[in-house]
């Protein structure tokens, strides 16, 4: 059975490895499926941030981060600043 959690932009952010202002940017560009709550605050389910984790190779933990590239692909990981 697919998971169904939902997480806040800022736990998502946390498990990507990148800033929740750079997750809030890729759900406002569509690159990141999610959904207001009706106190206006974002919720992301667990496996699309898993699949673009998965689909990018990137590690949690790492000191790399994880970037996307025009179009919304995974572009891999760049050194962290």
């Amino acid at each position: 059975m697919p998971e169904k959690r939902l997480i806040s932009a800022a736990e998502a952010a946390r498990r990507l490895g990148v800033d929740k202002s750079t997750t809030t940017r890729w759900i406002a560009a569509g690159k990141l499926p999610a959904f207001r709550t009706p106190g206006g605050h974002w919720r992301v389910r667990a496996v699309d941030v898993e699949a673009l984790r998965s689909f990018s190779g990137h590690q949690v933990g790492s000191k790399s981060r994880l970037r996307l590239l025009p179009g919304g692909k995974p572009g891999g990981e760049s050194p962290a600043k």
